[in-house]
């Protein structure tokens, strides 16, 4: 699985059950984030190689997302320990449930759905009303592009991306 999380509403802006995690598998995730919420001001991930690549680290400087990693051997630096626990949690059911591909799929769509929405511990004391990650970002954009600018052609299938060429020309 890959997934986009923005940290302070703790909402999954883009997320994907994928047979690997390569590169393309990764920035397809990135750009199906950036399509829907706008590019963010920086990007914190691990030491992963995906990370890395000369192709994200052309798209992060393209559209000025300053890229942060966190210490080695430190997941709790940028929360994704906490959302992987919570995916547990709510996912194990219907994870377990599921025998095919489209059903993992279908699992994995629920469970993006329902994290959105259900209340969040971070948020409890938050006293405007708003506890879910939803409603926290409640639709904030980050620097968004139009859909003739950078990102118009780029790919969006996590499973079945263009060859690397055309991703770079397109992009």
């Amino acid at each position: 699985m890959i997934t986009i999380f923005e940290n302070f509403s703790r909402m999954v802006l883009s997320s994907a059950i994928s047979a690997s995690q390569t590169q393309w598998d990764y920035l397809a995730v990135l750009v199906d984030a950036i399509r829907r919420y706008g590019a963010p001001e920086a990007i914190v991930t691990d030491g992963g190689g995906q990370f890395y690549s000369t192709v994200a680290l052309q798209l992060y400087d393209m559209l000025g997302i300053r890229k942060e990693r966190i210490d080695p051997a430190e997941p709790w630096q940028n929360y994704a320990e906490t959302l992987f626990s919570i995916q547990r949690r709510l996912g194990d059911h219907a994870f377990s449930n599921a025998r095919t591909w489209p059903e993992i799929q279908q699992a994995h769509q629920t469970w993006w759905q329902n994290y959105n929405v259900e209340h969040h511990y971070a948020h409890h004391a938050r006293q405007d009303g708003r506890h879910s990650p939803a409603s926290v970002l409640r639709g904030v954009l980050g620097r968004t592009y139009p859909r003739r600018g950078a990102l118009a052609g780029a790919v969006c299938d996590p499973v079945y991306p263009p060859s690397r060429q055309a991703w770079l020309h397109q992009v």
